[in-house]
Order: C-alpha cells, then structure tokens, then sequence
C-alpha cells in the first residue's frame, strides 16, 4: 500500500480495533512475576523449538480468523477502496501484522504454558527436561523430529489422500439416490 492509504487503512483499523484493544487493557491484570520453575519451563520450549512452533500456530490461526472474518470487508467499505486497490488478502496481512505486534499472542500463550508447567513439574523435572535437550541425544531428537514431520506430510499426500479418496467416492456410490 502507498504511505497515504496505509495511514488511511491504519487509522481506520484503530477506530474498529480500539475499543477492543482498550478493553483488553483495562480488564488485563498486571503480569505476576515470572518463577524460577516458569523460566525454566521457557527454556525448555526454547531448547525444544516449541516457542517457535507456537508462533507458527499463532500467525496461522489468526490470519485464518481475520480472513474468515468480515473485518477486512469492513475495513476496505469503511476507507472506500476499489477492489483494485487493496485485496482483502492484503488488508488481512497488514490487520494480523498489527495485532501480533500489538498483542504478542504466542508470548502470552507461552507465559501460561510455562505457568501449566511449572505446576505439574517439579523444577528437578524441569532440570532434565533441559539437560535433555542440551544433550546431543536430544539436539539429534529435534532434528529427527523435524525431518519425520516432513516425511509424515508426505505420507499423508501419498497415502492419505487417496485413501480419504477412494473411501468417498464409495461412500459416495452407496448413498441412497
């Protein structure tokens, strides 16, 4: 988007999203501190790549949300746009682009996992957790993991798919016309 109708399409999302925002604000309680059990529980997420698979899961979901939802019609109603101007794909980028930097949503997930956590483990189970994923054992578990969840997405092109296939198609022909 050019410079003016970006601060034209900002303007407009804070007047849609800032009583939500403000709400947000005032009902949120001031964070208690971080325990030492919880910052070992984020450590562990860290060592085990599961605060970036959470970001990943975040992004995802809330792109999926604002483009499901009716804000980027609105958005593009309220500001005047042509459809030439902005697709709702673009005003979905720059609405979930806004409210990850704004809200931070996989941070606070991350905060209330590591508080999940740190009640049901103990910090000596934490310890080794950690010691865990430092070692080379568990540094080799991670790349392992990473290269079968590659292969489990190609098992389920070839394999699957097919299957899901070949069960509808019969569901399909034995369906009372």
């Amino acid at each position: 988007m050019k410079a003016r109708s970006r601060v034209m399409f900002l303007s407009s999302l804070l007047v849609l999203v800032l009583p939500v925002a403000s709400y947000l604000s005032v009902s949120a309680k001031s964070p208690p501190k971080t325990s030492v059990k919880e910052k070992m529980a984020k450590e562990v997420f860290k060592l085990s790549g599961t605060d970036k698979e959470l970001k990943q899961i975040v992004d995802t979901l809330l792109a999926m949300q604002i483009k499901a939802s009716p804000l980027p019609t609105l958005i593009k109603a309220k500001l005047g746009l042509k459809k030439s101007t902005a697709s709702s794909d673009q005003i979905t980028e720059e609405i979930t682009r806004t409210l990850k930097e704004d809200m931070d949503i996989a941070n606070q997930l991350e905060t209330e996992f590591a508080r999940a956590y740190a009640k049901e483990f103990s910090q000596e189970e934490l310890r080794t957790m950690i010691n865990f994923y430092k070692s080379p054992a568990g540094k080799k578990g991670i790349k392992i993991g990473e290269q079968f969840t590659r292969e489990i997405q190609g098992l389920k092109k070839t394999i699957l798919n097919p299957g899901l296939d070949k069960a509808l198609q019969k569901a399909l022909k034995q369906a009372p016309k």
